[in-house]
């Protein structure tokens, strides 16, 4: 017989064990947003935060599969991350959430804080709960078609996540770029002194993405009714704000599976126990090998050169296109990624390599050069390599609206941005077409199909 000190012993183990896990991925995450802000991206850099999320690799899928191609800052990574989420938490629940998610551990210490500073935690009506819990599933369907839509982060802005990782930048970017990312996460933060996990329960896409898979899982919470003294710990243990204790199953679908009912129940008998499929487990192992997976698959795919964060060059970014540059680039990365000899760039700046050190990143430039008097917008040197090149900027946030066949060449160029010609080229038409005129009225004189216009545009 295991003695009840042992037994608490083994409890708080596993409780310190999911701690460890948890804090540890929010360190790694805060490091990793804090280097990439400091020293940039591509391929000496830093990863950006995108590709250490695995809904990147749902907001990629669709791109993927059509063109081939990852949508801007997503990368392997994210695929991998969404592939080892999803095996995890059909075989051990949704683990990710309760030990791994680092805006997941932002509210458990914001929860913590709160049951120390006000004593109490409170609990939505159970009518309003039900209701609540199908808003993330919206916010997921939006999301999706939103991103595959146009083919860009269209979260990015409103990520909490993102915001998270942008603080080191200084409060003119957080409340600039990514002011309503920021207001979600202060708004989150400050819910969670008085309730558990608000964002994770109603909002969050990555968690209806979980709770989706989940019904598939074979993970699940049993109750023993017999055994059960029904004294409530296991309800207001729940992150989830689940009625476990009114249960004689809990599914994998709404569980972020943190097991801290089972490790809060005080009888002595397993009136909570863990299963996958028929086999019964113990909360440390479902825990702890569940985390240990997941890990485990990003350690193996990065081992053999599958896991990447960041590109492995800078051609790789720009794809020609003058759009693609970033923030982070410096100067000599441009010149060299488009093979345009940096005296041009300068001059056509109308600045020196003592204003501007070819090393600088291009979003730090508008600050160096202001300190030295001169006024400049870093968009510039977009338009400049644009210029010597050859090249137009093409937005894809513009160029990814979706072609109708009731849609004249007058219409798509002004939904795009591109030039009249320019649309012609790419959707490979004759040139001699009628700019105003329906594209479906003009297919068959011209001898053109719809699908093959539309084809050849989803094309990057």
């Amino acid at each position: 017989m295991i003695c009840e000190k042992d037994r608490k012993g083994g409890r708080m183990r596993i409780k310190n064990a999911r701690v460890i896990v948890q804090l540890s991925v929010l360190t790694l995450i805060t490091v990793v947003g804090v280097l990439h802000q400091k020293v940039g991206g591509g391929p000496e850099g830093v990863a950006s935060i995108h590709g250490l999320c695995p809904f990147g690799g749902i907001e990629s899928f669709y791109s993927l599969v059509t063109t081939g191609e990852f949508i801007k800052k997503t990368f392997y990574s994210n695929l991998i991350l969404i592939g080892g989420a999803t095996f995890v938490v059909i075989f051990f629940g949704r683990i990710f959430c309760g030990w791994i998610c680092a805006l997941g551990t932002m509210q458990d210490i914001a929860g913590k804080a709160g049951k120390k500073l006000f004593k109490k935690r409170y609990q939505i009506p159970e009518k309003t709960d039900k209701v609540l819990r199908n808003v993330k599933y919206i916010v997921l369907i939006g999301v999706i078609y939103f991103t595959w839509k146009t083919g860009t982060l269209v979260i990015n802005y409103m990520d909490p996540f993102t915001a998270y990782s942008h603080i080191s930048a200084g409060w003119e970017e957080l409340l600039g770029e990514y002011l309503i990312g920021f207001g979600i996460l202060v708004v989150m933060l400050i819910a969670s002194l008085f309730y558990e996990r608000l964002f994770c329960r109603y909002v969050c896409p990555l968690g209806a993405y979980y709770a989706i898979i989940g019904r598939l899982s074979i993970f699940g919470i049993k109750r023993d009714s017999k055994s059960c003294i029904d004294c409530k710990k296991c309800d207001k243990a729940c992150i989830a704000g689940l009625k476990v204790s009114a249960e004689q199953e809990i599914g994998a679908s709404e569980c972020m599976g943190c097991m801290e009912c089972a490790m809060d129940c005080p009888t002595k008998k397993n009136s909570l126990t863990m299963s996958i499929g028929r086999k019964m487990v113990s909360e440390k192992r479902a825990g702890i090998i569940g985390a240990g997976i997941f890990f485990g698959i990003i350690l193996i795919t990065k081992s053999i050169g599958l896991y990447e964060t960041t590109p492995n060059n800078i051609s790789d970014i720009l794809k020609g296109n003058p759009s693609n540059i970033r923030g982070w680039m410096t100067l000599q990365e441009v010149g060299d990624g488009f093979g345009v000899p940096l005296k041009k760039i300068y001059r056509e700046l109308g600045v020196t390599a003592d204003d501007l050190p070819a090393e600088t990143p291009i979003k730090k430039s508008e600050e160096i050069l202001r300190d030295k008097g001169i006024e400049f917008d870093h968009d510039k040197i977009g338009e400049v390599v644009a210029n010597l090149t050859g090249k137009e900027i093409v937005d894809m946030e513009k160029t990814s609206v979706e072609i109708r066949g009731s849609m004249s060449i007058e219409d798509i160029s002004k939904m795009s941005g591109l030039s009249s010609e320019k649309v012609i080229e790419k959707l490979g038409i004759p040139i001699d077409i009628s700019y105003d005129l329906p594209l479906k009225n003009l297919a068959g004189e011209h001898g053109f199909e719809m699908g093959d216009v539309k084809e050849r545009w989803n094309k990057k």
